[in-house]
């Protein structure tokens, strides 16, 4: 059946309500052995430690380059003071001295207000300089009325300074769910690991004592020697394989030690494996628990808001460009108030100036090179968006059939422990034979091992789930 196909808006509640009571169905199913489990939350406790790893440390500093991004990019707007002065002494005589002190604010992109003082005096000094002895203070404004009108290189610095701030956040988040999923993997494979070597212990145990009784069996006659053979080397074969899950529990922890930086022994140290409660089951049930009220509608991936970012920003550097396909149009206007305390229009100073490019190739040619770059990035974008959004999809489908698997799983596994069970009251009574019986052990422990990894892949795929949703609730 095709689960991927564009249902109606009446279909689409009905489909979410079956799949939430699937995962609801799912965790019932394990609520008799949870209830009987002490409340655990170490893997909660295991993300929380992370906020020591390193990689946490390079997001803190993304949000920190983020910032000072942002503070460089408000600095394009910040008030300028200046200062000029000149003077010429000839023949031990001062020729002229000049004095220029002025405060500019710029308001919005090429426009500006500004304010100042001129004082200029001596008999060499240039008319244009020159003032009375308590100088002239003036006000005035500069526009662009062409090029730079609604955008020059210092509105569009600061509006790609808010910009980069955001890809340094997404950065930030990029980090973060990178080191949450892999961590998080990596915790699920050391409780897959751990309950497996939890049943190869109990089948082992079983084989044990099987073999003890047929000893005490053949002592008395009740059972030959061939029997006892047969159990003992179906110990050793037992035992084999609990050495084996050994081995890759302590790969395995080795593996997860090292994301722990505040406390490596609490993880990788027998004493921590012993002390932590969180079991395979549990983290299940409050995986399904929590899936179960999740909608999968909202992707907020740090590869997808990369895109958005980006688009941003070349938006911003097309408008730039655009800007230079108009003429350069300046236009200065200064009140003077040469003795009157009130600025007047009969004491003013003004001046224009208009340049361009006969054919503008050089502006026309960037501006659509980077009309180009802004177009490809959308058109990269969007496909990326559908790609994730069927992933997405996939992952819930996925996480549906294999939540059915677990619960086929498990009756499998009651069945074949109920097999076992008569099997064992035969050989008992003498009506069985020992090959059975370790047939049926074999076959209920097969089932189990199958339980278990529909279990831990039904645990990966749901952080495969969170991972692609970049949504960071990794929390259970």
């Amino acid at each position: 059946m095709d689960f991927h196909r564009n249902f109606t808006p009446i279909h689409r509640p009905m489909i979410r309500l079956k799949n939430k009571l699937i995962y609801l169905g799912c965790g019932l199913a394990f609520s008799v052995i949870i209830a009987q489990s002490p409340s655990a939350q170490s893997y909660n406790e295991f993300i929380e430690s992370l906020e020591q790893h390193p990689q946490i440390e390079i997001a803190r500093q993304w949000v920190r380059m983020g910032n000072a991004a942002q503070l460089a990019g408000s600095g394009q707007f910040d008030p300028v003071i200046s200062g000029e002065t000149e003077q010429k002494q000839w023949q031990q005589k001062t020729s002229y001295q000049w004095i220029r002190g002025e405060a500019k604010q710029n308001v919005f992109a090429g426009h500006s207000v500004r304010a100042g003082f001129d004082w200029g005096q001596g008999p060499w000094i240039n008319p244009e300089l020159q003032t009375g002895p308590n100088g002239i203070p003036y006000a005035g404004i500069e526009l662009a009325l062409g090029q730079g009108f609604t955008m020059d290189k210092r509105r569009a610095e600061y509006l790609k300074s808010r910009a980069y701030g955001a890809l340094y956040d997404n950065e930030s988040r990029a980090e973060k769910n990178t080191l949450f999923y892999s961590a998080s993997i990596n915790f699920v494979y050391w409780l897959n690991y751990k309950a497996q070597l939890e049943l190869m212990q109990y089948f082992k145990k079983l084989a044990q004592d099987r073999l003890e009784a047929l000893k005490v069996a053949q002592r008395t006659g009740e059972k030959s020697v061939m029997d006892t053979v047969e159990a003992s080397i179906y110990l050793q074969g037992r035992i084999l394989e609990w050495r084996e899950i050994q081995l890759q529990l302590n790969q395995s922890q080795n593996q997860l030690s090292t994301y722990v930086w505040d406390n490596p022994q609490s993880v990788s140290d027998s004493v921590g494996l012993q002390k932590n409660k969180e079991t395979l089951t549990l983290l299940l049930e409050k995986a399904l628990r929590k899936k179960s009220w999740e909608l999968s509608d909202s992707l907020l991936n740090p590869e997808l808001i990369r895109y958005q970012i980006k688009s941003k920003l070349l938006d911003i550097e097309t408008r730039y460009r655009k800007e230079f396909l108009k003429p350069q149009m300046q236009l200065k206007y200064n009140l003077l108030q040469p003795k009157s305390n009130a600025f007047t229009a009969e004491q003013m100073k003004w001046s224009a100036n208009i340049s361009f490019p006969v054919f503008f190739r050089t502006p026309l040619g960037e501006y659509r090179i980077s009309r180009e770059q802004l177009r490809m990035n959308a058109m990269e974008g969007t496909q990326k968006r559908i790609e994730w959004k069927a992933k997405l999809k996939a992952l819930d489908y996925k996480l549906k059939i294999i939540a059915e698997q677990i619960l086929q799983a498990s009756l499998a596994s009651n069945l074949s422990k109920t097999l076992l069970e008569a099997e064992q009251i035969k050989f008992q009574n003498g009506e069985g034979t020992l090959f059975l019986l370790n047939s049926r052990e074999s076959k209920w422990l097969e089932n189990q091992l199958k339980l278990t990894e529909f279990q831990t892949k039904w645990l990966n795929v749901y952080f495969d789930w969170v991972y692609t949703s970049g949504q960071l609730q990794y929390k259970l």
